[in-house]
């Protein structure tokens, strides 16, 4: 392995380890917005209060009670497309009627995508 290879292997792993107390006293990082811990967060699109809780959704997901503090749910969202196929802005709807038949605490996560033919 390269000197190279080798300092950005060790460098993403210490990435990977640091606390969300250290990320979020770094100096350009907002404060009072989510900001994920690795990668960035493209639009929020997909933004809605279910449950008694803030649920943000974009590349990744997060939750909050008092959209101050934020939990990281996970770095990739949308999971499981077909081979080619990228995904882009979307929207997340509460089906609280029940009408698609799950539940009625089902949240849907509706998503722009473009497949390569």
């Amino acid at each position: 392995m390269s000197f190279l290879a080798g300092l950005l292997v060790r460098a993403a792993v210490s990435m990977a380890a640091v606390s969300d107390s250290l990320l979020y006293s770094e100096k350009y990082r907002p404060q009072y917005h989510f900001t994920p811990a690795h990668h960035w967060i493209g639009d929020p699109c997909g933004t809605i209060r279910h449950n008694g809780r803030y649920l943000a959704y974009s590349w990744g997901a997060a939750q909050s009670d008092d959209l101050l503090h934020w939990t990281e749910i996970n770095d990739h969202a949308i999971k499981g497309l077909p081979k080619g196929t990228a995904a882009f802005t979307g929207s997340v709807v509460a089906d609280r009627e029940n009408s698609a038949g799950y539940s009625h605490t089902y949240v849907f996560h509706v998503y722009v995508s473009r497949s390569s033919f």
